[in-house]
């Protein structure tokens, strides 16, 4: 079992080359955890496409999908498998439509960055074919995520 703090309680089990499974187990977070993440939206972006940001009643979702990325990163779960494990997480987070949340492709960027998967590398990562053929703008913004 792995624990992670820095995200709200809960128990993911997540099913890994189809025989494995590992759950994650976080601890509660703390409000004082979020005191300094405002420092990255107020940097200018160099491009010219508006900076997604995310509202403080998501930090705690963006750090379950950060996790969660971070944790299977080099794993051998489908694509498939990411997809339900982010739709679980979403439930869990009480977001109903994790697709359409920028958060969950911004999450995915960050959790790509903790696992030191090199930017470039991005769209080879197996577990996220299905993710990025779903979503048109889904690349840009686990881009965005990785680069904040």
């Amino acid at each position: 079992m792995v624990c992670y703090k820095g995200f709200s309680t809960m128990v993911l089990a997540l099913t890994l080359t189809g025989c494995i499974s590992e759950s994650i187990t976080s601890s509660e977070s703390s409000s004082a955890s979020f005191g300094s993440s405002s420092d990255s939206s107020s940097s200018p972006s160099k491009s010219s496409k508006k900076k997604a940001t995310v509202p403080e009643e998501k930090r705690g979702y963006l750090n379950d999908i950060a996790n969660l990325t971070n944790s299977v990163t080099g794993s051998r779960m489908t694509s498939s498998d990411f997809m339900n494990a982010l739709s679980r997480t979403a439930s869990q987070d009480q977001i109903s439509n994790w697709e359409s949340e920028s958060t969950t492709y911004i999450g995915i960027g960050k959790g790509l960055k903790r696992a030191s998967v090199p930017v470039a590398e991005i769209k080879t990562q197996p577990f996220l074919e299905d993710v990025l053929a779903r979503n048109q703008n889904a690349l840009d913004l686990i881009q965005q995520g990785y680069k904040e």
